[in-house]
């Protein structure tokens, strides 16, 4: 099940050097994984993103764009008053 995928990957070694290497569009050894290549596995065995969206994990921000265009969501913009511990 989806669980269990998520699960496989705990105690994956986790470098910033992944994402890095993602920006260069450099393939990872799988030996390590950055978070957002763990999302991107999830989101495609969920059958969320479609297999077109091949690169969506590379980075952060391309796996969050990549979401926001198949969702058909526009993301909202939350500030928080950090003195006052609220969002605003």
């Amino acid at each position: 099940n989806n669980i269990d995928l998520l699960l496989e990957k705990v105690g994956y070694p986790y470098k910033a050097l992944d994402v890095i290497k993602g920006l260069l569009h450099i393939d990872n050894d799988r030996k390590t994984l950055y978070c957002s290549e763990i999302a991107d596995i999830y989101y495609k065995a969920i059958k969320y993103l479609p297999e077109s969206y091949r690169n969506a994990g590379r980075t952060p921000d391309q796996l969050v764009e990549a979401i926001i265009e198949v969702s058909g969501n526009k993301p909202i913009h939350v500030k928080v008053d950090k003195g006052k511990f609220h969002a605003v």
